[in-house]
């Protein structure tokens, strides 16, 4: 699964990111301007902009499955009936974010949800070992421009939203239409996670991955260490 391959190229807008998942007026460690915020209040799950296209429907499923990654250290609850592929190596700086077990990310596949054929909606993780000569705020700079920021899918971190995973400040972005993601990075003990939710792994839908069912699992989330 990736966010590079799957998100179209659209024009370079800030993006209003779906989720809210802890308190606002979170900023990242410099040298990042943070994400920018218009308010104090908290929304646990606010409405999705899509003009173009829908969301997976169906009410929230209880989460009542528990993966605990062997390698990228954090644990995460998922619905029953879900497939697990656990990552098989660690993703090491200064490889791209993975997209394959083997690649170092943890896969988690829902095969009975109404996504679009061929392809399922589910969930990519990866965690990586920040190096000791890194700061915190230059290993999430570097992550940013990897991914680049200049479409509305992967704008400037300024446009990110504020979220918190495990009580560590993070931030989101994602969540339209044209992205067919939603991603949330978060930095916790030295280590840098990536969040990603696909509404389809295969391919580009008009569709967005239900932003309540990603607040829910995100709010599940402990990070260790590896």
């Amino acid at each position: 699964m990736s966010r590079f391959v799957l998100a179209r190229g659209v024009a370079a807008v800030p993006a209003v990111v779906v989720v809210v998942l802890g308190v606002t007026g979170c900023s990242a460690p410099g040298p990042l301007a943070g994400p920018s915020t218009s308010s104090g209040s908290v929304s646990s799950s606010p409405g999705v902009p899509s003009p173009t296209g829908t969301q997976l429907s169906g009410a929230l499923p209880p989460l009542t499955e528990t993966f605990t990654s062997p390698l990228n250290a954090f644990t995460i609850s998922y619905p029953a009936g879900w497939s697990v592929h656990p990552a098989t190596k660690r993703w090491t700086y200064p490889l791209p974010g993975p997209e394959t077990p083997a690649q170092g990310e943890d896969d988690l596949l829902d095969p009975h949800s109404s996504g679009v054929a061929p392809g399922t909606p589910g969930w990519g993780i990866s965690a990586q070992v920040i190096p000791a000569q890194m700061t915190d705020s230059e290993w999430l700079a570097w992550y940013v421009r990897k991914i680049g920021t200049s479409t509305s899918c992967n704008p400037p971190y300024s446009h990110y939203q504020p979220i918190v995973i495990d009580g560590h400040a993070g931030a989101a972005h994602g969540g339209l239409v044209a992205c067919n993601f939603t991603e949330a990075v978060v930095v916790a003990n030295h280590i840098g996670y990536v969040f990603a939710a696909y509404p389809n792994t295969k391919s580009d839908t008009d569709q967005v991955y239900p932003p309540a069912l990603f607040a829910a699992m995100l709010k599940t989330v402990h990070l260790g260490r590896t």
